[in-house]
């Protein structure tokens, strides 16, 4: 009777609900081998549905990290056969967690789960257009501006980009705010802004805004703190009779 009642672990996706992106085909089913699982791993008489580790994939499958499938992979000989990626015992990687997944000449975009191929050598952060020099090669992407070279901060789309002049108030900052004697260069909150601008989130960028005293005079946007808000995360964000889609009020 065990062997034909899933296990909890494999309904973890189900009860997380938004937790992974799975379809009917990928609810559990009982088993009694891999050949039967689509790739997945049969565990304790049930076919896995996700993985985080290809030791949860079947014989000649690689986990997909960022979509949590086991994907088939091609058979490979050596790195130069995996475009970019490792070449493993059950054959070309297909995404990467970390630049120990990818080939030589190349680093792991941890935000994508993609090997990109490293851009020059180098001794110092100088040739790296904004990015630190490590192990003698660029950075190509940064999750904190820690991994980015002096006058640099790291965006929300893992970009290192140059910081605005040093300040004393936001008036020199081009609609951010000026704190701690430095400019901000993206927002996610209007208080990003300086006096008179509100952020625009999708775009993490400070812009422009009317002043108002009511929502009336904000093209269907919010009247916040005496200025109108220029983008929206939730419809509260939004004018009576609008509501927030892709970060924009709509009727």
């Amino acid at each position: 009777m065990r062997a034909n009642r899933p296990q909890l672990w494999a309904l973890l996706p189900v009860l997380a609900g938004c937790a992974v992106d799975f379809d009917e085909a990928r609810l559990p089913r009982p088993c009694a081998d891999d050949t039967t699982c689509a790739g997945y791993r049969c565990q304790e008489g049930a076919c896995r549905v996700f993985c985080t580790e290809t030791a949860h994939c079947a014989a000649g499958y690689l986990c997909e990290v960022k979509s949590s499938r086991c994907l088939q992979s091609p058979n490979c000989g050596s790195d130069l056969e995996c475009g970019g990626y490792k070449c493993e015992p059950q054959g070309c990687r297909t995404s990467c967690g970390s630049d120990g997944d990818c080939a030589s000449g190349y680093r792991c975009e941890t935000s994508s789960g993609t090997c990109k191929k490293q851009s020059a050598s180098c001794s110092s952060d100088l040739p790296c257009a904004g990015y630190k020099c490590e192990s003698g090669s660029c950075r190509t992407s940064c999750s904190s501006s820690s991994e980015c070279a002096s006058g640099y901060v790291c965006d929300p789309k893992n970009a290192c980009v140059k910081t605005l002049p040093g300040c004393s108030n936001d008036s020199t900052c081009n609609g951010f705010k000026c704190e701690s004697g430095v400019c901000r260069t993206t927002c996610s909150w209007s208080s990003h802004c300086a006096s008179g601008y509100a952020c625009e989130t999708k775009s993490s960028t400070c812009v422009k805004s009317t002043s108002c005293t009511n929502d009336s005079q904000c093209n269907g946007y919010e009247c916040y703190k005496d200025t109108c808000r220029v983008s929206c995360s939730s419809s509260n964000q939004c004018a009576a009779g609008y509501h927030c889609t892709g970060s924009s009020c709509v009727d």
